[in-house]
C-alpha cells in the first residue's frame, strides 16, 4: 500500500458510502484530505476519515452505472461522460439569418428539416430570433428582394 495513513491504494478503484466509483489518488500537500478522482475525471478532496468500499461491480449505483457506461466502461477513462451538446435551433437559424442572403421564409424552409426543428413553427422562430438581435442594438433590414440583413452592434 502506498499510503500508510489511510489503507487505500493509489490508483485504485473504490465505492463511496453513495456507491459511486471514485479512484483514490493519495493525500493533499498538507496530508489533512485525501484526494479522489470521481466519474467525470476532477479530482476532489475529501476528510480523512471518508469511508471508502473496495471496488464491487453489483454494488455500483445506478447513475454511477450509466456515467461509466458512456465513459466507456471505465472510472479513467479521461473522455467526456456525456455526448457533446447539438446545435440548437437558435444557432441554425442564426447560420442563415446573418448571411443577409435570405428572406425570412427561406431560411424557415432551409431550417424546418433539421431534427432539432421537429414539432416547432420554425417561421415563429425566425421572427423570434430577428426580434432578439433588434432588443440587443442590432439593425435589421430588408432589402427590396426581402432578403433580411442583421448588422450587429458594436461593442
Amino acid at each position: 500500500m502506498d499510503n500508510q495513513t489511510t489503507g487505500y491504494t493509489v490508483g485504485e478503484k473504490y465505492l463511496n458510502a453513495k456507491g459511486t466509483a471514485v479512484v483514490y489518488q493519495g493525500l493533499t500537500e498538507t496530508g489533512e484530505k485525501m484526494k479522489v478522482e470521481c466519474l467525470n475525471g476532477k479530482i476532489v478532496e475529501v476528510p480523512l476519515g471518508y469511508e471508502l468500499q473496495p471496488y464491487d461491480e453489483s454494488k455500483v449505483n445506478g447513475m454511477s452505472k450509466s456515467l461509466m457506461d458512456n465513459n466507456g466502461g471505465t472510472v479513467r477513462n479521461k473522455a467526456k461522460a456525456f455526448k457533446e451538446p447539438r446545435p440548437t435551433l437558435a444557432v441554425k437559424i442564426d447560420k442563415y439569418l446573418l448571411t443577409g442572403q435570405y428572406t425570412v421564409k427561406q431560411i424557415a424552409e432551409l431550417v424546418k428539416d433539421e431534427p432539432e426543428a421537429a414539432d416547432k413553427n420554425v417561421l415563429s422562430n425566425v421572427h423570434a430570433r430577428i426580434i432578439g438581435y433588434k432588443r440587443k442594438g442590432a439593425t435589421v433590414e430588408k432589402n427590396e428582394a426581402g432578403q433580411v440583413q442583421i448588422t450587429l452592434k458594436k461593442q
